[in-house]
């Protein structure tokens, strides 16, 4: 799935815990042939604390969600959006803010087992606290796409 989308500021300097999307991407896996099978594990934060959302909890089995907008917990605000690429592969047992890192509430980088995001650019690179854009945005359009992997065929064995 990819798209273009502008980039224009909604406020003309920061405010402390604004929180809103501009337009952007929310992905969910496709299950609703499934109507009593529970995909989050007992044990995983939305299986044990999210009774509303069964008997298969498929909302918040795993989501890749993000895009431009501005986040309550973001640390370095500036005035226009900033691009995210956030996800939430393992039933909201943790949270992915950018490649590497989590989702705005801590400064420790999240680790190997929990990347959740592989970003494939030879030309940008998504900071743990979002990308900012250069000077006042107005109308620029920025342009991204997610892509499931794996590109080859799997392997078996241990890695190499």
């Amino acid at each position: 799935m990819g798209f273009y989308s502008a980039v224009w500021p909604l406020i003309a300097k920061p405010i402390a815990n604004f929180q809103i999307g501009l337009p952007s991407a929310w992905i969910t896996p496709d299950n609703s042939d499934n109507k009593d099978t529970p995909l989050a594990p007992i044990g995983t934060l939305a299986r044990d604390n999210w009774p509303k959302r069964g008997p298969t909890w498929s909302s918040v089995f795993q989501t890749v969600e993000g895009g431009l907008g501005y986040w309550a917990r973001n640390r370095f605000r500036y005035g226009p959006p900033k691009f995210s690429m956030n996800a939430t592969p393992q039933c909201y047992d943790y949270e992915v803010g950018s490649p590497g890192w989590s989702f705005f509430y801590s400064s420790t980088a999240l680790p190997d087992d929990r990347l959740g995001i592989a970003q494939l650019s030879n030309r940008l690179l998504i900071p743990p606290d979002a990308l900012p854009f250069e000077g006042n945005p107005n109308g620029k359009f920025l342009g991204y796409t997610y892509m499931a992997l794996p590109f080859t065929k799997p392997t078996t064995g241990e890695p190499p």
